[in-house]
């Protein structure tokens, strides 16, 4: 047996917080088939949604490139006793924003969802505070709020019972060119 894995399990815990704790927020990356292969097998080339750390050089979230963006929780993929600790995990401890680029993408509330609906209720909980960013939207058109927020009022009215029914999450729905 590893020497790690035989620490105590609280040790272990907190060494998870700090490991998998990072200093800027972490970026969803939805489901995808990978356009060219990477050199990198750390990166995500299959059609799994990933979590990635933006890299310090890039400013713009817009501007990186996700195809060559490592996963953020290389714990996981260790052994199977550190992904049943670990998988997940960076959620409770990161702010996790869910951006929609391009209109072509569902708007960011169904996103949110639609990945949700990937992990079990016992993995949900784990979710702390959430970032839904709509970005493809000019700041100089006309107001039109079916262009301005693409997700619907059952969306929202969605996001609303999740919040109520999970109390820990925080949900932040940020529309360009809004300010009150």
């Amino acid at each position: 047996m590893d020497p790690f894995l035989r620490l105590p399990g609280e040790l272990r815990i907190r060494i998870y917080a700090l490991a998998l704790s990072s200093h800027s927020l972490l970026h969803y990356c939805g489901p995808h088939i990978q356009e060219k292969p990477t050199a990198n097998p750390s990166t995500h080339q299959n059609s799994k949604a990933v979590l990635y750390a933006p890299t310090p050089a890039v400013k713009n979230h817009e501007e990186q490139n996700t195809f060559e963006q490592p996963e953020f929780d290389q714990l996981q993929y260790v052994c199977k006793q550190l992904y049943r600790e670990t998988h997940l995990l960076e959620l409770r401890y990161n702010d996790i924003t869910i951006a929609r680029m391009a209109k072509a993408e569902p708007p960011t509330g169904e996103t949110l969802f639609a990945w949700l609906a990937t992990f079990g209720v016992e993995r949900r909980y784990h979710l702390r505070k959430t970032r839904l960013e709509d970005r493809p939207v000019s700041r100089t058109q006309d107001i039109d709020f079916k262009k301005i927020i693409p997700d619907t009022a059952r969306t929202f009215a969605d996001l609303a019972t999740l919040c109520a029914t999970h109390t820990d999450l925080t949900i932040h729905y940020f529309v360009p060119g809004w300010t009150w």
